[in-house]
């Protein structure tokens, strides 16, 4: 009985370690087959979102720069020059400048006072523009060379309006000269000239060409007119021309409004204005 006993705990024993071993062996296996899977699933990249950064803000742009005037070829230029004197229309806004080798610079006349402010007669600047015509540049900004000051031809707006109407009317003006520099409409029509005492005399354009022959650089000019003198210079439309006072003759005066953004004046109809006047200071 004692002999029985002892077996049978025995085998109780091998059993034991039997099931033991295959729960250990069903473990191992079943970590076999798992670990790959993990192993997978570790490798596995996260999914990539659709959404994109946004793109880094694009530099400010620059102002554009006002075309040059309808119908004509513009060739861009940077010129630098001292000033001998300032141009002025017939009302006593300033409208460009004159350099020291002639070069006219037009600029618009409702910018008058920033251009006399930024730049004064001997002063030297740098211009950036178009040429309108040989030796006429319209300028886009005009900067002092000295104080580093701009004036750019900006359009007028409420912040910077028109200039308003010549509070004092045009005065009638006789004057004479000996012509300096020829000035010429966009299209390359004489419209008048700068004498050697700085007076400007201005002629429709159809004048100019009726009259080429008295318009030449060096020749003495006489004119009569109606105009304005004021601190900047002395300007007038003219009614009369000639060689001298003593052979001016009568021309029939344009009734031209003032120059607009291109430089062209805005012709209504024509009148007869009387030849002759005496220009009181």
């Amino acid at each position: 009985m004692v002999m029985k006993s002892s077996q049978q705990k025995k085998l109780s024993l091998i059993n034991h370690e039997k099931l033991y071993a295959g729960i250990v062996a069903m473990a191992v296996a079943s970590l076999g087959t798992t670990g790959p899977v993990l192993g997978q699933q570790a490798s596995v990249p996260p999914p990539v979102s659709n959404q994109q950064p946004a793109p880094p803000p694009l530099p400010a742009a620059q102002q554009p720069v006002p075309p040059p005037p309808p119908g004509s070829v513009a060739q861009m230029t940077s010129i630098r020059g001292t000033i001998s004197q300032y141009m002025m229309n017939p009302d006593g806004l300033v409208d460009g400048l004159l350099l020291s080798d002639n070069t006219i610079v037009r600029f618009p006349p409702h910018m008058s006072q920033q251009l006399v402010q930024a730049a004064k007669p001997q002063d030297s600047v740098r211009v950036d523009g178009f040429f309108e015509f040989q030796g006429m540049v319209h300028a886009i900004t005009i900067t002092n060379a000295d104080s580093q000051q701009s004036v750019v031809d900006t359009p007028p707006s409420p912040q910077n309006p028109p200039p308003a109407p010549n509070p004092y009317a045009r005065q009638p003006m006789s004057v004479s000269g000996v012509i300096k520099v020829l000035t010429y409409a966009p299209r390359g029509e004489i419209d008048g000239a700068v004498l050697d005492n700085g007076i400007i005399v201005h002629v429709p354009p159809p004048v100019g060409i009726q009259y080429a022959s008295i318009f030449r650089v060096g020749a003495p000019l006489a004119a009569s007119g109606y105009g304005t003198t004021n601190a900047y210079g002395r300007s007038l439309e003219a009614t009369a021309i000639g060689p001298s006072a003593s052979q001016m003759q009568t021309v029939t005066a344009a009734d031209y409004g003032p120059r607009g953004r291109s430089g062209k004046r805005g012709r209504r109809k024509a009148v007869p204005v009387p030849a002759v006047f005496t220009y009181h200071q």
